[in-house]
Formats: C-alpha cells, structure tokens, sequence
C-alpha cells in the first residue's frame, strides 16, 4: 500500500514552512532599483524613421524580452517618432523619450512609461496642501508603480514611484482619480488625512481576456474554441464548501441536476459521465474536496472539440480546469476567511404523511376490510395486535378505543429530536493563507480546515488540507515550480441508530416512543414477536430485545481519507520565443472504512440466532457469538511525466504563431480490499474462522423465522486495476492583425487496456477552428468587439469494464458443488476502441456600448460514435451479451450567454447576468436486450429514436365500476393486466432529465455593500409522481401518504379523478403495475429557484486603519430560498427520487444561512 506516514508528511511541510521563511529573510526589497554590476546591461539597435511610438516599443520589446505598461489615455502610442541609435537600453530610452515629456522606469521585466513628473517643490509651494500615500494591488498586496493619479479640480497629474508611492497637490474636499492598467479606476475624496493607503481591484474584462486551457495559456482573442472563464472575483462572496456548488447558473451549458454535473448533455451509455478535472495543469486524480476553494484563482469550461481536444480519449464530456493560487514578488500577505452554516430540519410536512391519528383510522379501516390471521412468531404492528386482539374477544369495545386513543395522540418526532438529533445542522470551515516571494523565489501557502456537525448528533467529521506552491526564478532561463497538496478527512462516531431515519413515521409509525412518561426505555420490534422472542430465550438463546436508545452506541464507524499529491514543473528558455516545459505529478490517495458490530448489538444478535440450529438438543451456533467487523482499504496511486516545447512569436506587429508539442505518460493503480470478520474483538484483534463451505449454501432447520438462514459474506475480497497511457498531442495556432486566428490540434493515445487491435492504434483525436473579428470601435464606435467562430473536432470517450484480457471475478463458495468459485467478467476483446464524438461549434462573441452589454451566442452539434454498450452475441460461443462498439448519439443545442452593466454612477453600480442552454438527445443506434413490456415502464430507458433516459407509461383508462385499474392498448381496447400489454403498446412520456436550463443573476453595490441573488431554471422534463399506493393485503404498519387514503370504497368513486384502486384481498403484479405505471401520473418537472441571496459588506478602511487588519468582508448568504414547481403535487424535483414505480417525495433540502468573515492583513 502507498500511505505516506504522517511523521513524513509533516516533515515535508515544515520544511517547505521553513524554506519560506528563509526566503523573506533573505529578500531583497522589491522594487529596488539595481545599479552597476547588478543592473543588466543590454544594447539595443534602432534605426526608425517616422514610425509609431508604439512600433519603437514593440522593437524594443522584441530584442529585450522586456514588456511596456502605460496609460493609452496619457500616452501617445500612434505619435510619430524617428531614432537611429545604438547603445545600452536605458540611454536608448532617454534618447526616444526624453522629448515628449515622459518618462520611464525598469522594474523587474517592465518598463513603466507614464508623463513626466513636475518640477521639485519650492519653498512657496511646500505651504500647500499634499497628499502623499501608497497603491497597493487588492489582490496580492504588492505596490503597484506607475499608476496614474490624477485631480478632478485642477490639473495636477502624477504617477506612482517604484515602491507606488505618490504625493499630489490637492485641497480638502477635492477628488483624486487613481487609474491604472488592469484595474478599476477609483475616486477617492481627500480629507484632513494627508496619507492614503489605495488598493486598486483588478479589472473583470481583463481577467477574462486570458484563457487556462493546462497545456497553455491564450488570449481570449485568438481562442476559436468555447470556453469559460470563472474567475475569482465572480464567486469570492460565495461560501459553498464545494467548488462546483459555487459554480452553478454560471455557466451556460453546464447543468448540476440532482447532484450530477454535466456539460453539453451526456455523450456515452457506459463510460464515465462526468467531465474531466484538471488542477494546475495536470488531470486529477483525487476528490475535489481537497482543494480549497478560496484557493481558486479561475476555473475554465472547456465545452467544445477544439477547447478540449488537447485531452483526447477523456474529453468528450467537457474539461473543467481549475488554476489555484500562486506566490508574487510581492511583500508577505496573510488572509483568513471563515464561514459557519446553520441549516434547519427539513419540512417535515412535504411528506405528506398520515398523522399517527389519521393512521391508526386508516389501519382501523384496513382491518376491518381483510383482518387475516395472526402470523405465529412475527411481529404484529401495535394497533393491529390490538385490532386482533379485539377480534378474538380478548378486550372490549371500550378498551380497545381506549388504547387507540392513546397511540392517536402519540407522536415521537420531539423525543427523536432531543435524543438524537442536533438542530440546526452545522458546518464551519476556515482558511489562512500566506502568499508573497521576492524577484527569485515566490510562494503561497494556505491551510484549510472544515468541520461537518450533521443532523446526527453523534456524528461528525472533519477535514485538514494545505496547499504550498513554490516558485524559483534560478536564471532568466529557468523558472522551477514545486508544489504539494494535501488532505486528511476523518470520522469515528457511534451509528447504531438514525434519528433522522425515524423522525417521520415512514419506516416506524409515528405513535411508537422511545420511552415513556416516566422517561424509561421502550422496547421496538423488528421482525419477531414479543412471543418468538421469548421462545428463544427459553432455548438459551440470545435475548434479540431493541431499544433504539441503547442501540445507538452499539455500532460504530470509522472513517480515514488522506490525499497527497506532489508537483514539479521545469520550464527551460531555449532560444528566443521556444521553451520547454517538464512537468512531474504524483498523487497518493489512501481509503479506510471500518464497521463494527458490537457483540451486544441487535445486528449481531440476531444474526447469530438466525444461523443457530438445535441439533440433539444442542446448540449449535454456525455464526460465532462476538463483534463483528467490515473493513475496507484502498489505495490509489498515479503519475503524469510530460514534456512540452512551446513556441510564440510576433512577427511584423500582424502575425502571431503559438506552437505547442508534447509527449505524456500516465499511469493509474487502484486497488482496494474488503475483509468481514465475525467473532471479532477489537482489543486483542482476535476473531473466529467461519465455515464458508457449510455457509456457501442455505441453512435450513436453523432457529430463523422460517428456518433458512442465508450467509451474507459482505462482498469480501481484493481489487485492482491499473491503467497506463501514452500520449502524443500538438497545438498550433496562427493569428492575423488580431482579427482572424486559427487553430488546429491532434493527439494520439495509447492505452495498455483497450484498443490493442493493431487496426485501431494511432488513430488521432484532432481538432480545427477559426475566429474572426467582424467589427471594432474602428468601424462602429459603438460595438466594442463583434467576432465569429467555427470549429470541427473529434474528442473521446472510454469505458474500461472490458478489454483485451480474460477479466475474472471471485465467486465465493458455489452452493452446487460447495467449493470455491471464480466467474468470468467479461471475455477479452482486442478490438474495442474509444467512443469517439464529432463535435461542430459556431458561436458569436459581442462587447457593446463600452462593454455595458456583452455576451456568445453559441450552436453545437455533438454526434458520438462507436458507443460501448452490451449486444446480443451468439449464446453457442459462452455469452448472450458482449460490450462492443457499435452505438450511435447525438447531441445538438444551443448557448446564450449576457451580461449587462444596467447602472453605473457614482458608488452605485448594477449588474446583471443571464445564461440560456437547450440540448437535444437522441440515441440513433442502439440494442436493448431488454424489450418486455414492464421492463421499459420501471426506470429511464436507452432506446433507439429516443433521448437517454426515456420514460414510457400505460395508457390510463381509468377505474372500473368496481374499483380495479384499466389500460388502454395501442389499438383503444380496454385491458385489465399488464400482462396482455406489449412494447407498442405503451406511451412515450418524456425524458427525465432537464434539456432546457437557465440562470438569471442580479448584482448591486453601493459604495462597500453588495447585494446579489441568484436564480435557476431547469425544465422540459418529466418525472413520475407519486400516488396512493394500491392497497392489498395486510400488514401496513408505517404512516403513509395521504393520498393512499383515498382509495375506491363504492360504485361512483370511479368518475372521482383523485380515486386510487379499491382495496383487494389479493392482487398479482400485472394487476397492479396498470395503476403504478398509468401516464396519469406523469408530471411536468420543470422548476424555478432562487438559489441564493447574497449580501456583502466590507469595512471602510478608516475604520480599521490603526490595526493591523488591512482589509475586513462579511457576508451573509441565504441558500435555497424560493422555489416554484410545475407540477400540481407540489413536489420537489430535486428531492423526488426514483424513476421506478416506487416513486418517492425524497427529502427536499430546506432553507440554509451561511455566515462569512475574510480578513487581509
């Protein structure tokens, strides 16, 4: 197994700690300006002759490496400008600036150029009024040089120094306007303070304007491809736990129905659904809890064949690439966010359930209908024992009213909730993070720590992580980044009982207590009467008396989920535009478990009793009295070694080449194992040896209700896979006067499991796109941006259930020849391949009005070929099914994506967001085995000519004169069995999962408050709803919906719509599954939500400014807050479950409020 020891990791971490600190102690001041030796010396040649100031930079740029920042509103670019000159960079620079009044600095990679200062003060002039102060980057909290200060009231202008500092003229009341490149410009009104501290917010269109793919970065204005960008200032005031819970109705095309998240549809049957996740460049292998969500930078959607391509054989179903934070040559910066959520108890009065009062009439009126017969040893539900007990004279009339009345005004949820329950729910998380570096050597470090306090009271769980990332700029041609992720999640707690499982009277009616008036502990039954139970006791047996309060402790579970994963990247400067990156991952994932019975508990006592045979008057016990124990084990472990070369060039000011090539190797072990052990004790770890071979068949004769007793072995046994890949990709992208760019990119991928047939090998999975700029403010002045895209490409997919070798399973003892066993999974295959999916994508990007309305419009067409799925084989070679390629699908739809600017004034500012998605599925080749009648009615179906997930019902005909269900066939005749309806007979009801969604946000901040709210919509579905169940036989015993209540009593009831079937002594299944598959049930799932409301507050630095906190946010947010349904049951189609026709209300998720505090120092 792969666990890293603690004591290793530890000493990891502290040594990376340390290695930061050292790295501030031995700093050098940033923004120092380097003289002599330490200056770099470097000769520059220019020979221009009427040329653009801006073409001179980019001259300059090109020989030197280094980059220009400046204002376009304060200097020049397209002034013209001759020089014909030689000589080192900073005489070259006085010489071309020193003439138009502006002037330069050199700081790290970047020239600054911004107007040339004003003269020295004199001493007339030091009488005035000056403002002096600093500006600060909000985000990693270094100076920021050259940024331009401007007065509103006269025309004094300034820029800040190296270290951002900056000192004006300006008179009390006047304004000062602090703009720079990159950031929001802000206004700030000068009082008697006379220093100031500014921290500019970076801009939101800049942000957007670079891409993350993981194998590169690119502009937005040469991607071809749809992608997304999240970044963090668009979800840093939402608290979620969960990165991708933050990230719902942000994005159009992306769905989070139902907890299952997907992009652009489902594109398989049987590969995985889920897109691929990709953090800081690399696949990932581990959970996403594991990652800090404050530690998020942005997170891209790659939606299409020529975003996603690059990841081949696992990009079909989209990639999600998450950037977390990196250190900066900045001055060490400490944050602390934390939040706490309060959630209630659910309402409970959305189950519809019969009150204790309404069920004992109900049961009352069952019995009197069909009382049967007192079964000899079960358990008799406490108002039907009293029923029988009436029945056969044993009590009167009156005391049989008497009794019932005390179980009608019983009712056990308040016992549930102080014995068990802890209300509200709680979940608190915090997080510290440390970020800074020098012009060598940057760092970020943050811990996180998250405890989940559930319903349960006895339980809890808690997770620790830390994330470090290092970065070494060791020479202008080397820059190393190292970096380790890790978490711990943990649990041990005592779960014999669940109070949220008997809150209601769903599983246990109602009216049965925990205990009494005099607070003493009552005894529940589960199968065995009170009279079984004594008989057992009689023969020696063990006592199998429940009482919940007790058996809560008699259980426990143990839970350990460790993730480690270690990153080091190398990226070597060739020559000019061409490097080449080395990257190394290796994670470590480790998975325990452990389920222990105590010898005492319920479970164990009545497992041994049930396995108990009397043979000669002994006792002999075939499952050994003791603990029992359930642990599972699992390890995970991968690598990823890939080398890139990276190639970027300008030439000429028109034409830019991005190349990328690479080659990787990826591996993936998993194994686990599962042990059961009976006898067990947990102190000396000592357990007994089990007969498998008497086990491996049915016990008959034993002391079970019954007499048979089935071993379970609880799936014990080892696992494991390993997968290795390798990969060769490339990338190249071309663009013209950044108005036409275009892209293309292949990649082949090997794989030791699938696809060794020689035909299929070194098949590419490639892609080719193009954009092109319509209109600019050159042409429109009011369109800021209109441009055009088109792609083609071919993603793939895989499953790898099956594969080139014999795949063998271990069968356990056979009970035919009472031996051991092993069975064939699945046989091999040489020939299967990957799923391949052609994907088409035109869209069309838009900034108008000085991007106060911007947004895409987006059409793709997705058609998956060779999809793997079981079809019928010839039975005579061993196998009635096969998994082979043969499927076809396809996805169509469209995006719409908006974002507004509705008002902007001063210290108010409104904003809005809106995201529209439709996705067509259709399934347009396919074989199902599966082809009765009641087969498609019981769940979603894959059928050719349909959407996955298809829902099929009976054509309802309505209740006949006697109560019982009717159907209608294809041809309008009545029948009354399932059993006489075939496939074409039944009725195609819709789809259950969502193809239109949609989102629509609201943003609105004054001056420091922000309020937001946030609201989804998913429809075009359907969903089975729930009805009243068709009443047969006896034994109802726990609280029921209210609709079962209803059912046919008398000739008319039939014409009541609401009526559910008559009662029956007896009824078969295909009677039954007319009522339980009926279309009249069939409701529209459609939802609205308001998922959240957000409210935001930060602090006025004045307030703070005399503490060391730099900078305090609260925030409040308010999840689940509104719904509205489409269906006239008022269900819940996020918390209704079950396709089947044992449809269920679920638990619909209640109201909850978050709490947040983050804090900059």
């Amino acid at each position: 197994m792969n666990r890293i020891p603690l004591r290793q990791l530890t000493g990891l971490l502290v040594g990376f700690i340390l290695l930061c600190c050292m790295g501030d102690l031995q700093a050098i001041p940033r923004g120092k300006m380097f003289s002599g030796s330490e200056q770099r010396v470097l000769q520059v040649e220019l020979h221009m002759k009427d040329q653009p100031l801006k073409s001179v930079f980019n001259e300059i740029q090109r020989q030197t490496d280094y980059t220009f920042v400046y204002n376009n509103s304060l200097v020049d670019v397209n002034r013209k400008v001759s020089i014909d000159v030689k000589a080192d960079l900073k005489e070259v620079l006085h010489q071309l600036l020193s003439g138009l009044k502006l002037s330069f600095q050199i700081i790290g990679e970047q020239i600054i150029i911004s107007p040339s200062s004003f003269k020295t003060k004199s001493p007339q002039e030091e009488e005035k009024n000056w403002v002096r102060g600093v500006v600060y980057s909000e985000s990693d909290g270094s100076p920021l040089p050259g940024v331009v200060i401007r007065s509103k009231t006269t025309p004094a202008a300034v820029t800040t120094d190296v270290d951002g500092r900056f000192e004006i003229e300006e008179a009390v009341g006047g304004i000062l306007v602090f703009s720079f490149l990159g950031m929001e410009t802000l206004e700030v009104q000068i009082d008697d303070e006379s220093e100031l501290v500014i921290r500019l917010k970076e801009e939101l269109t800049e942000l957007d304007e670079v891409i993350v793919t993981g194998y590169q970065t690119i502009s937005r204005e040469r991607a071809a491809g749809s992608f997304t960008v999240i970044n963090q200032k668009d979800i840093q005031h939402k608290l979620q736990t969960g990165i991708m819970n933050r990230l719902e109705g942000m994005v159009a095309g992306l769905t989070s129905y139902k907890g299952k998240l997907q992009i652009r549809g489902t594109s398989t049957i049987s590969g995985n659904e889920t897109p691929l996740y990709v953090v800081d460049g690399v696949p990932y292998e581990g959970s996403l809890e594991a990652i800090n969500p404050s530690d998020i930078v942005n997170v891209t959607l790659l939606k299409d064949a020529s975003a996603a391509s690059i990841y081949g054989a696992r990009s079909a179903n989209g990639v999600i690439v998450i950037t977390t934070r990196s250190g900066a040559d900045a001055p060490t910066r400490v944050s602390y966010n934390g939040s706490i959520k309060l959630t209630p108890l659910p309402d409970t009065d959305y189950y519809n359930l019969m009150s204790s009062s309404e069920f004992v009439d109900f049961q009352q009126e069952l019995f009197n209908l069909n009382p049967g017969t007192r079964p000899a040893g079960y358990y008799v539900n406490e108002v039907r024992d009293l029923l029988f007990d009436r029945k056969e004279n044993l009590i009167s009339e009156e005391e049989l009213e008497k009794q019932l009345n005390v179980y009608r005004e019983r009712d056990r949820r308040q016992q549930v909730i102080d014995e068990f329950l802890r209300v509200p729910a709680i979940v608190h998380q915090h997080n510290l993070s440390v970020y800074g570096g020098v012009k060598k050597y940057n760092y970020a470090l943050s811990f996180n720590y998250m405890k989940n306090l559930p319903y349960e009271k006895a339980q809890s769980d808690e997770r620790i992580g830390f994330n470090l990332k290092n970065t070494f700029h060791f020479f202008d041609w080397l820059k190393a980044d190292l970096g380790v992720l890790g978490s711990l999640k943990r649990a041990d707690y005592d779960n014999g009982f669940s109070g949220m499982s008997v809150l209601t009277g769903s599983s246990k009616a109602s009216y049965l207590l925990l205990k009494d008036e005099e607070g003493n502990q009552l005894p529940w039954y589960q199968a065995k009467s009170q009279g079984e139970l004594d008989r057992l006791n009689g023969l020696g047996l063990l006592d199998e008396s429940y009482y919940p309060l007790e058996e809560l402790h008699k259980q426990r579970y143990e839970s350990k989920d460790s993730y480690l994963n270690l990153n080091l990247n190398l990226n070597l400067k060739i020559i000019e535009g061409l490097t080449l990156d080395l990257r190394y991952q290796q994670d470590f994932g480790f998975v325990y478990t452990k389920n222990l019975y105590d010898k005492d508990s319920w479970f164990v006592r009545n497992m041994v009793n049930n396995a108990t045979q009397i043979i000669d008057n002994e006792i002999v016990q075939n499952i050994p009295v003791g603990g029992q124990i359930i642990e599972n084990r699992g390890d995970r472990d991968s690598y990823t070694l890939r080398g890139q070369l990276n190639f970027n060039k300008v030439y000429k000011d028109k034409h830019s080449i991005s190349v990328i090539a690479g080659a990787e190797r990826r591996a993936v072990k998993n194994s686990s194992t599962k042990t059961y052990k009976v006898g067990y004790d947990d102190h000396s770890l000592s357990y007994k040896v089990l007969d498998e071979k008497l086990l491996g068949k049915t016990l008959t004769g034993t002391e079970a209700l019954g007499g048979q007793f089935t071993y379970n072995s609880q799936g014990q046994g080892f696992h494991f896979v390993e997968n290795r890949y390798v990969s060769f990709y490339g990338n190249a992208s071309y663009t013209f006067d950044d108005k036409l760019s275009l892209t293309a990119s292949m990649r082949i991928d090997q794989s030791n499991l699938f696809g060794t047939d020689p035909k299929y090998q070194y098949r590419p999975l490639w892609s080719v796109g193009a954009q092109y700029r319509l209109l600019g403010p050159e042409q429109v002045s009011w369109i800021d941006r209109l441009a055009f895209r088109a792609t083609y490409g071919i993603n793939g997919n895989v499953a790898k259930m099956s594969g080139p070798f014999l795949t063998v399973s271990d069968g356990g003892v056979n009970g035919w020849i009472n031996d051991y066993s092993s069975y064939v999974t699945y046989p091999p295959n040489s020939g299967l391949r990957w799923e391949k999916t052609a994907v088409v994508n035109i869209g069309v990007d838009f900034d108008l009005l000085q991007s106060r309305l911007g947004g895409s419009i987006e059409f793709y067409n997705k058609n998956t070929t060779d999809l793997l799925y079981n079809k019928t084989g010839d039975p005579t070679y061993g196998w009635n099914s096969l998994m082979v390629n043969y499927g076809d699908m396809y996805n169509r739809g469209v995006e719409i994506h908006l974002n507004t600017v509705n008002i902007a004034v001063k210290d108010f500012v409104w904003k809005s967001m809106l995201n529209f998605s439709y996705n067509k599925n259709k399934l347009t080749r396919i074989e199902n085995t599966r082809n009765d009648a009641i087969y498609y009615v019981n769940g979603g179906q894959i059928r050719e000519g349909r959407p996955m997930n298809s829902l099929y019902s009976v054509r309802w005909a309505g209740l006949d004169e006697q109560g019982q269900p009717q159907a209608y066939d294809k041809d309008g005749n009545i029948v009354k069995s399932f059993a006489d309806l075939k496939t074409e007979d039944l009725v195609y009801s819709g789809v259950t999962t969502p193809p239109y969604t949609a989102s629509l946000s609201n943003s609105l901040q004054y001056k420091g408050i922000s309020l937001s709210l946030l609201f989804t919509y998913y429809g075009g579905h359907v969903m089975r709803g729930v009805f009243g169940q068709y009443l047969v036989g006896t034994g109802y015993s726990t609280n029921m919906d209210k609709l079962s209540a209803n059912f046919w009593r008398k000739p008319g009831d039939e014409n009541n719509p609401e009526t559910t079937p008559a009662f029956k002594q007896s009824a078969n299944a295909n009677i039954q599954n007319l009522w339980k598959a009926a279309d009249k049930h069939i409701q529209k799932a459609d939802y609205i939500k308001l998922n959240e409301i957000i409210l935001a507050y930060q602090l006025p630095a004045k307030w703070i400014k005399n503490t060391f906190i730099k900078e305090m946010n609260m925030t409040f947010q308010v999840q689940n807050v509104w719904k509205w349904v489409a269906n006239d049951q008022g269900l819940d189609p996020e918390a209704w479950t079950g396709i089947t026709l044992s449809p269920s209300r679920g638990e619909k998720e209640p109201v909850n409020y978050t709490f947040g505090l983050a804090l900059h120092f």
